[in-house]
């Protein structure tokens, strides 16, 4: 790849830069709850909308910025070296956008403009308890009657279920075929009678995970994306723009300066840890990892750009954003020692416990999008051609 950027990436990188510099909000310290918040990241959201700067990888005719492959890393650098907030719609502009533009009708395709200005947030209905790493084996139903599928089962894991709008879930329209053949992906509205969502309290102290259950939900035919028993195929689709971006290079490059700073201010017997040959090897050695993820970044989105779809390589990206923020997040535990684990009291807590806080969290980022050991078989099996036996 060239790095040089070219008058036009130059320009278009000042122009991010200078909107960021004048627009972007403070965020608040503490919510006094989830709707709060939510509309707070809702109004940010919808003015990055207006503006512009959003969605780099839609087409500028579905609202995105038509960016290239340079642009987009640019956008994603720009953002990521800056405290912005989050994008409350994430999941609706990196998985449910992209499989309307590629499988949904004209009529689904009018939910692209409430996707990015946060009119309408989504959540992902896959898994089932019985159903994650297997995800073919889910059993939630959906049962044609006439104009409508009759909607019954159960889901987990489900991010944000609780502020969503709409879910797009994976259910089974033919339980008499291979598992994998008698799927499909239907768009449901929350608030259609028979839905009900429990929050699952995290072992952090977060809750943005929720059970959803559906029971005799009457979703109209004109709801599924693409055409019946077609859903393994789209969902695919989903899971790999999910798995497929440079989020997770982005994310560790974060935690990589948190991680500076931590030992470079946490003092132990008159010396900064930072000061210790492990620890600064240590971090160094995060930094070659999060360079060679960045750069396989740059080839995924290199194929995006081409009119391609992420494939099996972009569980390589994923296990490898996942598993190494997992270890970021066991290392700043390290450089605290002992004080590591608290999370509250009036001594000794470093950063409120932010350190334990990502110690806990970073296990959900080794299953949530496809378990680690799952994206090991999809390595081995697809990439590397080994035999399942």
């Amino acid at each position: 790849m060239e790095y040089k950027l070219s008058p036009e990436d130059e320009a278009f990188r000042d122009r991010l830069r200078s909107w960021l510099d004048d627009n972007v909000p403070a965020m608040p310290r503490s919510w006094s709850d989830d709707r709060e918040r939510a509309d707070f990241l809702r109004a940010w959201q919808r003015k990055r909308a207006e503006a512009g700067f959003i969605a780099p990888a839609w087409p500028k005719e579905h609202g995105g910025m038509g960016a290239t492959v340079v642009q987009q890393a640019i956008y994603n650098e720009e953002i990521a070296s800056r405290r912005v907030p989050p994008l409350i719609g994430q999941s609706g502009i990196d998985t449910v956008g992209p499989v309307l533009m590629q499988h949904g009708n004209e009529e689904q395709q009018r939910h692209l403009p409430k996707i990015l200005h946060a009119e309408e947030l989504w959540c992902q209905g896959f898994s089932e308890p019985d159903a994650g790493s297997d995800l073919a084996s889910l059993k939630t139903s959906a049962r044609r009657d006439g104009d409508f599928y009759v909607i019954n089962g159960q889901k987990v894991w489900t991010t944000n279920a609780h502020i969503a709008d709409w879910i797009y879930v994976l259910c089974r329209t033919d339980p008499d075929v291979p598992k994998h053949r008698g799927l499909s992906l239907i768009l449901i509205d929350m608030q259609t009678p028979g839905i009900a969502v429990s929050p699952l309290k995290q072992i952090s102290g977060e809750a943005h995970f929720n059970q959803v259950f559906f029971e005799d939900v009457r979703v109209p035919v004109e709801n599924i994306v693409g055409e019946e028993n077609q859903g393994w195929t789209i969902a695919m689709t989903a899971l790999n723009f999910e798995r497929s971006g440079l989020a997770g290079t982005l994310a560790s490059g974060r935690t990589l300066m948190a991680l500076v700073k931590l030992a470079k201010n946490t003092v132990v017997a008159g010396r900064p840890r930072y000061e210790d040959d492990t620890i600064r090897r240590t971090l160094a050695q995060f930094a070659i990892e999060i360079e060679a993820l960045r750069q396989l970044g740059y080839r995924t989105l290199t194929v995006q750009s081409q009119g391609g779809v992420p494939g099996p390589e972009a569980s390589v990206g994923k296990l490898m954003a996942s598993e190494l923020q997992k270890r970021m997040s066991e290392f700043a535990m390290d450089i605290l020692g002992p004080y590591g684990a608290l999370t509250a009291g009036p001594k000794y807590v470093v950063n409120r416990g932010a350190a334990a806080r990502g110690f806990l969290a970073s296990r959900a980022a080794t299953f949530g999008g496809g378990t680690s050991e799952i994206q090991r078989n999809v390595i081995a099996e697809r990439i590397l051609g080994q035999p399942k036996d």
